[in-house]
């Protein structure tokens, strides 16, 4: 023990932001410090900010005021034992960095339509209100922004509003080729069995758009009941689905939730720990509450006369 800790006591850690709170208070100093060290070993002037840090100048490749946020990158750290952290964070900058080389391509040829619609897709995003008037998105999950964004090599980027007004398309010819371009991914669709033998579908994979699927839900017929199907789309690797076709909706709700707010905490990428429910092309939002050691659903009015009718 040191001397300070002899005298007054063991020095308390911080307790980890919201936005980190799966990390103890020790895991989140460590985190800070490893990445810290590593920017500053990258001679990368930055200051930090709510979620991550921006950029002060440009250096090697990085824009000045470019802001790096920290959430999906400390949900990958937590999910590998922390001596392979700085493995994962050395993976994590370097593959940023090799998006800048796409972002110079890509500059090029950003004014032909044509030469950049097969990038064009979709991606699912709680987006901050301050970043939404700059970008091409709506809502079709409510509270996740379906933005508009190139599907670059080694990196996912967003298209500005900009940027698409030089094209002279409208939003919805826009949405509809990068619904299109999302078809036919490499993903997986498997059935895994939750709490009281309730089964759900669940679309996965390492593409970091595969959560868009959720848009796609018409081209998987398994996902599809009869009354609709409860859909939850946690993170970016995964898109949870019960298709409803026996009166026990809420049974299924129950115990989707849970396992979706596990994913979502867990990450990376996280989107949303709700769960709606899709029907005819459209998501309804299925509120509920923590009441102490309960659950507390709260259904549209809508969603009970539908299913039990």
């Amino acid at each position: 023990m040191s001397n300070w800790e002899k005298t007054f006591g063991k020095r308390e850690l911080p307790t980890p932001p919201a936005w980190v709170n799966f990390f103890s208070p020790q895991q989140w100093q460590d985190f800070r410090q490893i990445v810290q060290r590593y920017l500053k070993n990258l001679g990368l002037p930055v200051r930090p900010e709510n979620q991550g840090f921006v950029v002060l100048a440009d250096y090697a490749g990085w824009t000045k005021d470019t802001r790096i946020g920290l959430s999906s990158l400390a949900q990958k750290c937590y999910a590998h034992p922390q001596s392979q952290w700085l493995a994962v964070i050395t993976d994590h900058f370097e593959a940023m960095h090799k998006g800048f080389e796409n972002e110079v391509l890509l500059q090029d040829e950003i004014d032909d339509f044509e030469s950049v619609r097969d990038l064009l897709a979709i991606r699912l995003w709680a987006l901050e209100p301050e970043l939404r008037e700059k970008l091409i998105y709506r809502e079709d999950l409510q509270d996740v922004c379906s933005v508009l964004v190139f599907d670059l090599p080694t990196t996912i980027r967003s298209v500005s509003s900009d940027e698409a007004a030089a094209w002279g398309k409208s939003n919805e010819e826009l949405f509809a080729i990068a619904l299109e371009n999302l078809r036919g991914r490499e993903l997986r669709l498997t059935e895994h069995e939750l709490d009281d033998g309730i089964n759900v579908l669940a679309i996965t994979g390492d593409d970091f758009l595969i959560g868009s699927q959720s848009l796609l839900l018409e081209h998987y017929p398994q996902c599809l009941g009869r009354f609709g199907t409860l859909v939850a789309v946690p993170n970016r690797h995964v898109v949870l689905c019960y298709p409803i076709n026996e009166p026990i909706a809420l049974e299924a709700w129950t115990s989707m939730l849970p396992v979706v707010e596990g994913m979502y905490l867990n990450g990376p990428g996280s989107i949303s720990n709700q769960v709606f429910w899709y029907d005819n092309g459209t998501f309804t939002h299925l509120p509920h509450s923590q009441e102490q050691q309960s659950v507390r659903l709260s259904p549209p009015s809508t969603f009970l006369t539908t299913f039990q009718e």
